[in-house]
């Protein structure tokens, strides 16, 4: 698969004339042309180049199809890889919560008007008394449902105990905590209120409760042990025999199965009996509403350790399903069950339960048939399943922000009126009993005895407590008119529908899960989705998984294919581009409107797997020449700045104009150091030297243009864009002063002779021609433009100011907040007719002290009245900054050029600025 040309130069093939123009160009166009034939961009002259680049006298191409297929192969290997992980980890973490995602944003499902939740909420909590309830208020709600014409009422209440019989004070534990007790005459007798029996009453005469029951399910993998409540031997033994004698009490039972015990030896084996007794007994009336499914395709969840109600509540029930949900590894819960198997039968979640009823749905009208959908026969209704047998939630947003929902506390003041209003009536009752007994009394009560007269005392005292008879009928004639309006309001609200009534208090924390659209989704809200779900068919449905499978393969081979036989660039927009629209498909289209949850992350994984595997691999195999190219130029230039050349893949050598920041250095007074020193001693030194400014302008991104002698000439901004090239050039002034001091100290340790020197820099930004500039047969990369010329001359102009860095006016309006600068006026340079504004660059911003900056001040104060021809006030000012700095030659130069004008007069072209005369 692999062939292998060799091109030897020795054999003296002619070489074209104008690839031999293209190799004698500059270094950065040659290292541009070598890394695009590496690349496969440059096909024609590239070779040629590339050896001229690496200096080898011979190229070795690879042919491209064997590297192809073998690209192919691994790219197919990994989609094939990624694929079974895929699968075999369904659903992970990351693919649930990109479900999540798009059940929050691209969800079909709206909540529809055949149900309504009824919510005992924190207010119904301050309002009625805290949890639980007495079971009259609870079965006043389902009166009051029943009243209002509800179809169904789904408790989600589980009631697994009994309730302690109450007992009530007629006029004392009967009223409010905040409402004053009347005072009855005599002792009142206390009157018992069951309230499992109220509630039983009350369910049977509604007819159309579905209750809840608590059980385990398989999937959270639950010995019966830790399920609370285990299948013990004593609960079987107690289970057979009601199974034989439904009928039996407990007393009869325990005989049963304790022949030679005293049932009065209320001991923990008693207690124990007792509480199997009462589950069994509930259990019997339980598993009337499961029924038979021995055939059925469909998978289900096994149930264990059921907590049904006590056998009073499940005996009024219309209906019974269990209300325990399924969560995701994750533990949110985006499934749930709807059948759950146990000891033969199915039963039904409570919330399929209660759609069942509302659609008149028996046990024989639910096919079972098919592993993947439940049919409601009756209507025709499909239910999709997933692999797992349950359905998944179609969620209608986050619940706290939804309608829907009515406060338990507005039934509540239904029922707490007609109490008010049975009180009044009371007190009505007593008022006239009062009245009727004092009305016997004679009107001279002097022949009475003591005990007689302080009764009626007692009486006429309790009538006046009683209050106006009149306000009391008033008082339930207003009641009367706001019960039959709250009567009303509430009929409009339940009649017809699926009542669902359960906790949403923020205390009750057991009743809260985690949902797709909500951190705490509260149980009632998830049996309400799966309610609307079903009534208004808006299902999500799981797609095939061998259509899946098919799209996976296709999408990691359409990737494998384009990174093996394109350029990275190319396949790397085809992975962004490809990657965003499996993403927006599956969402917006496969998800938004076609309801199917199909999967992401894995063709995803493919796209991006194989494109990497592919892509490495090539650059693996193709890049040796890159590297070695890259390898080459580093030798010449800053190694950061061909790895960002190499990298950046945009990066032109042709002429073009372009904002930079020059930079020029020179040493003080090196010909006159190289005389004394000698040419070996001076090389040395020079070598030393532009070695250490080498490397402190590399760490800032410059390009060395060039060196001149002891001179440097670099830029930064070009090739690669710097948009802080002009506090890159001043950093790199800085950082060269300190630089060659640390060098200076260093070898005058090691040698006494070795120079004090001292260097000027020159910095200006501005438009620059920057690009391959130079002859036919010679030319570099380059800049040119008065912007290089003047930081020449800035170079320079440090020997008239006495300053060692120099910026213009324009690097210092750029990197003003960074640095510390002195003033120095304006200088017209040598070549230019306007002046411009210097600045002595001093240090890094908070490195000069306060002497120093005391002192620029109180110079550029001289250098304003200077500008403003007020050469008096500036020579007397300079004349104080001569006493703090008396060998300052930029004084000294200010001061003769006041001299001068003061003698010979102000030029005619004066514009505030000094003329520099020499280079």
């Amino acid at each position: 698969l692999i062939w292998v040309r060799i091109s030897l130069a020795a054999r003296g093939r002619q070489i074209p004339a104008a690839t031999t123009r293209t190799a004698s160009s500059s270094l950065f166009s040659k290292m541009n042309i070598a890394l695009q034939y590496t690349n496969g961009i440059n096909r024609a002259g590239g070779p040629d180049i590339a050896r001229d680049c690496i200096g080898e006298s011979a190229v070795c191409s690879i042919k491209a199809s064997g590297r192809a297929y073998a690209g192919l192969l691994i790219g197919l290997a990994i989609t094939i890889l990624i694929m079974a992980i895929g699968l075999w980890t369904w659903p992970n973490h990351l693919e649930l919560k990109l479900f999540d995602q798009r059940m929050r944003l691209f969800n079909h499902a709206v909540n529809s008007d055949d149900h309504v939740v009824i919510a005992i909420d924190d207010n119904s909590l301050e309002q009625v008394g805290r949890w639980p309830w007495p079971r009259r208020h609870i079965a006043g709600i389902v009166e009051l449902c029943k009243q209002c014409g509800a179809r169904e009422v789904l408790l989600d209440i589980l009631m697994p105990e009994e309730q302690t019989v109450e007992l009530v004070q007629p006029g004392i534990t009967d009223v409010s905590a905040y409402e004053p007790a009347s005072q009855l005459i005599g002792d009142p007798q206390p009157q018992e209120l069951n309230n499992d029996a109220i509630l039983s009453s009350h369910l049977r005469q509604a007819g159309n409760v579905i209750l809840s029951f608590h059980a385990v399910l398989n999937h959270q993998e639950k010995s019966s042990a830790e399920s609370g409540h285990p299948e013990s031997q004593l609960y079987r033994e107690v289970i057979g025999v009601l199974r034989e004698e439904p009928e039996w009490s407990f007393e009869q039972v325990y005989h049963k199965l304790r022949p030679d015990r005293d049932i009065l030896e209320r001991d923990e084996d008693y207690q124990q009996i007792l509480l199997n007794y009462l589950r069994g007994k509930s259990m019997l009336i339980t598993s009337r509403f499961g029924f038979e499914g021995e055939d059925a395709a469909v998978v289900h969840c096994r149930l264990a350790g059921i907590i049904p109600p006590i056998p009073s509540i499940a005996q009024g029930g219309a209906d019974m399903g269990f209300v325990s949900v399924k969560r995701d590894d994750d533990g949110v819960v985006r499934h749930m069950p709807l059948l759950g198997k146990y000891e033969g039968k199915i039963y039904k979640h409570i919330a399929f339960a209660a759609v069942c009823r509302y659609l008149g749905i028996a046990g024989s009208d639910i096919d079972l048939s098919h592993a993947d959908k439940i049919v409601l026969t009756k209507t025709q209704t499909e239910i999709p399943l997933d692999n797992k047998g349950d359905m998944i939630i179609s969620w209608t947003g986050d619940w706290a922000t939804e309608d829907g929902y009515i406060s338990a506390t507005h039934v509540a003041r239904i029922w707490q009126g007609q109490q008010a209003m049975e009180q009044n009536l009371a007190k009505l009752t007593m008022i006239d009993d009062l009245a009727f007994q004092l009305s016997t009394v004679p009107e001279d009560t002097t022949g009475l005895d003591e005990n007689t007269l302080k009764l009626i005392s007692q009486k006429r005292e309790q009538l006046l407590q009683l209050g106006d008879p009149a306000i009391l009928k008033a008082a339930n004639e207003q009641l009367q008119l706001k019960l039959a309006d709250y009567n009303e309001q509430l009929r409009k609200k339940v009649e017809g529908k699926i009542v669902l009534v359960g906790s949403i208090a923020t205390g009750a924390v057991d009743d809260f899960e985690v949902s797709p659209c909500n951190g705490a989704t509260p149980g009632i809200s998830i049996h309400r989705n799966i309610v609307n779900g079903i009534l208004q068919k808006s299902f999500i449905r799981r797609a095939n998984c061998f259509l899946e499978t098919a799209i996976i393969l296709l999408l990691g081979l359409l990737m494998t294919v384009m990174a093996s036989f394109y350029r990275p660039l190319i396949s790397g927009i085809v992975v962004v581009v490809l990657t965003v629209l499996v993403v927006l498909i599956n969402f917006v289209f496969i998800f938004g409107q076609l309801h199917y949850w199909f999967v992401v992350v894995t063709p995803v994984a493919a796209i991006l797997g194989s494109f990497t595997l592919v892509t490495f691999y090539r650059q693996i195999t193709e890049g040796y020449a890159k590297r070695r190219i890259t390898a080459r130029f580093k030798q010449y230039t800053s190694p950061a700045l061909v790895d960002k050349i190499v990298s950046s893949g945009n990066v032109t050598f042709a002429g073009e104009e372009r904002v930079l920041s020059c930079f020029f250095s020179d040493i003080a007074g090196f010909t006159s150091v190289s005389e004394r020193l000698g040419p070996t001693k001076t090389v040395r030194i020079l070598n030393m030297y532009l070695d250490r400014m080498t490397e402190v302008l590399d760490s800032f991104d410059a390009t060395i243009n060039k060196f001149e002698g002891d001179g440097i000439f670099a830029f930064f901004g070009a090739p690669i864009e710097l948009p802080e090239h002009s506090r890159l050039s001043c950093m790199a002034a800085i950082g060269v002063q300190e630089a060659l001091t640390n060098l200076c100290v260093e070898q005058r340790k090691l040698d006494e002779e070795f120079p004090n020197l001292t260097m000027r820099v020159g910095i200006s930004t501005g438009v620059v021609v920057v690009g391959d500039c130079g002859s036919h047969r010679r030319f570099d990369y380059t800049a040119i433009g008065d912007t290089v010329n003047l930081a020449a001359r800035l170079e320079s102009a440090n020997k008239a100011f006495g300053s060692k860095n120099m910026i213009c006016q324009r690097t210092y309006d750029d990197v003003k907040e960074y640095i510390e600068t002195r003033y120095l006026g304006q200088v017209r340079v040598v070549g230019k007719k306007n002046s411009v504004g210097i600045y002595e660059l001093l240090g890094k911003t908070g490195t000069i002290s306060d002497e120093q900056k005391e002192f620029s001040q109180l110079f550029e104060k001289a250098i304003r009245f200077f500008q403003e021809k007020q050469f008096a006030k500036s020579e007397m000012e300079l004349r104080k900054c001569l006493e703090k700095r008396t060998g300052d030659k930029s004084i000294q130069l200010y001061l003769s050029t006041i001299e001068r004008f003061n003698r010979d007069g102000v030029p005619e072209d004066f514009d505030g600025g000094i003329e520099l005369v020499s280079k």
